[in-house]
């Protein structure tokens, strides 16, 4: 696919989520654009990000930070997810957990999902910073509210074992139940485990083999 029609497909989507927007209107139009991970100017920095991405995806990262924290400094929430991943990572910049633990957690208070779900990890796993179940399950939830299949399987994973919430097998079912049926190997295991198991639903060998 061309850059130029990458570039027409993203403000594409931009403009049928901002019309959808406008037909809801006030908070639960601002809440529409926060959900797909763009800005209060969802169109700042778009054709850095674009190029920003392709360069990431080509494993440029050298050409891909410059262009991925323009678009980040302009506010595009999907940028500075990606640029909390390479700092976490070190893919073109050294590594530093602590700023793609700051990165992450501006993007994620923009309600991007993604974000929300690796901040969760990091507070779940201790990784960078103090270990804190309660707001990591906070933030599996406002990632699963947006359908974030990754986070339904952590948030169920917590119900299941008690961690940062209250200990609660049907909901971690349901939520287990959501992430399998949409490929989330760890879940469809899990799940099968608990039918084998008879916790939270009745003991059912067909249906955990």
């Amino acid at each position: 696919m061309s850059k130029t029609r990458r570039i027409a497909i993203i403000a594409l989507t931009i403009f049928v989520v901002g019309v959808a927007a406008i037909a809801i209107r006030g908070r639960a139009a601002i809440d529409l654009l926060w959900r797909y991970g763009f800005a209060a100017r969802p169109l700042a920095g778009l054709q850095a990000y674009a190029d920003g991405q392709d360069a990431f995806l080509a494993g440029d990262y050298k050409k891909a930070e410059p262009l991925i924290r323009e678009s980040a400094d302009q506010g595009n929430a999907l940028a500075v997810y990606l640029l909390g991943h390479m700092y976490q990572h070190g893919q073109g910049l050294p590594k530093d957990t602590a700023q793609s633990i700051a990165l992450y957690r501006k993007a994620a208070e923009q309600g991007y999902a993604s974000a929300q779900l690796e901040l969760g990890k990091m507070y779940s796993t201790a990784d960078g910073i103090e270990q804190n179940d309660t707001e990591a399950a906070k933030l599996f939830r406002q990632a699963a509210d947006q359908e974030n299949m990754y986070a339904q399987f952590e948030l169920a994973f917590l119900y299941a074992t008690g961690r940062g919430v209250e200990h609660d097998d049907k909901t971690a079912i349901e939520l287990f139940t959501k992430a399998a049926e949409r490929g989330v190997a760890k879940s469809q295991y899990l799940l099968g485990m608990m039918y084998f198991a008879g916790k939270g639903v009745p003991q059912d060998y067909g249906i955990a083999y």
